[in-house]
């Protein structure tokens, strides 16, 4: 991008960029084998991942002295199951996570001075170190073909654990400033459930639930935690005719880490209150080649913010934040 400077010095020019040129480089390589004896199926995996994120032009983004990020790790995995009847199996499993970081969180400096109230600027890292997670999951499944139930709970210890930082308010640029850092000893754990009932031919009820909380070394929750939350479904399907109603929920969620405010001071990061919507739906087969649906979203027109799209973030920059409204769409699929 070329950029053309007038002032009381006289007209300059300068090439400028964006974002940072680079080049990223991947590999992985994967190995399973799984071992059935009687009841029992062990699954043994192992896999290798390196990453190499180079830098095209150092002082591209007016950040000298850009270095090359790069890792590598070797990560195993196991799982132990069951199968107690036909019907009902129970698992135990291990795994050892890697994740790169990517290029937006190493060299995707981001202004956003436009952001009213508080404008922030995201900085580059590229001494971003890669995530690693050791991973324990136990979980159990029944299926008799009118009932399927799913459980699992987990557990996760993660090193390096990349997430998003207030480093604070810059006075010379007026910015708050965010950066993507490697936190210490983060845990997470959390549970998910499923069931499913077919009440009639063409009748399926179901519902799902699920939770996730965690912390880091200093006792302070991470971003990335969801609050209770779930949905209960009607859902009706023949050979031409189908349908649904559902029930959406999430539980107020006050779990939250620290925020910088306007003045630079650290305080709660915006909490979101428990809400509920209905959404329905029906579709119609008039040929195998002619398909029709329509659905209605949040039905009663419902204000609401889910938590996820405003964690991290103080109150002030929730405000447009929440959920659409009422709306409704209509699809036509029509093959020839």
């Amino acid at each position: 991008m070329n950029k053309t400077v007038s002032d009381w010095n006289g007209t300059s020019e300068a090439n400028s960029y964006p974002f940072a040129p680079a080049r990223t480089y991947s590999m992985g390589m994967f190995v399973q084998d799984a071992m059935t004896i009687q009841n029992w199926t062990v699954m043994l995996g192992l896999r290798f991942d390196a990453h190499q994120l180079t830098a095209d032009k150092e002082d591209a983004i007016g950040v000298d002295g850009l270095e090359d990020n790069s890792s590598s790790e070797l990560s195993p995995s196991a799982s132990i199951a069951y199968q107690f009847t036909p019907n009902f199996n129970s698992y135990l499993s291990y795994k050892h996570g890697y994740r790169a970081p990517e290029y937006d969180k190493v060299y995707g400096y981001a202004n956003h001075d436009f952001v009213p109230i508080t404008p922030f600027v995201i900085l580059t890292n590229y001494q971003l170190e890669a995530e690693t997670s050791d991973s324990f999951e136990l979980g159990a499944k029944y299926d008799d073909g009118s009932l399927r139930v799913y459980g699992t709970v987990f557990y996760n210890m993660f090193e390096n654990f990349i997430d998003v930082v207030d480093t604070g308010f810059n006075q010379s640029t007026g910015l708050f400033e965010k950066r993507y850092e490697n936190l210490s000893d983060v845990e997470s754990y959390g549970a998910e459930a499923t069931i499913e009932y077919l009440i009639a031919r063409d009748w399926t009820v179901s519902s799902k639930v699920g939770w996730v909380d965690g912390k880091d070394a200093n006792d302070e929750y991470i971003r990335s935690i969801t609050p209770l939350e779930g949905n209960v479904g009607l859902d009706y399907d023949d050979s031409k005719f189908n349908g649904y109603l559902r029930l959406n929920w999430a539980d107020a969620m006050d779990r939250t880490p620290s925020c910088a405010d306007t003045l630079g001071i650290q305080t709660d990061c915006a909490q979101t209150a428990g809400w509920a919507t209905v959404d329905l739906g029906i579709g119609y087969d008039f040929s195998k080649d002619f398909y029709v649906n329509a659905n209605l979203i949040n039905v009663f027109d419902k204000e609401y913010v889910r938590y996820q799209d405003v964690a991290g973030l103080i109150d002030s920059q929730t405000r447009f934040s929440t959920e659409p409204g009422r709306y409704f769409t209509v699809n036509a699929h029509y093959a020839f």
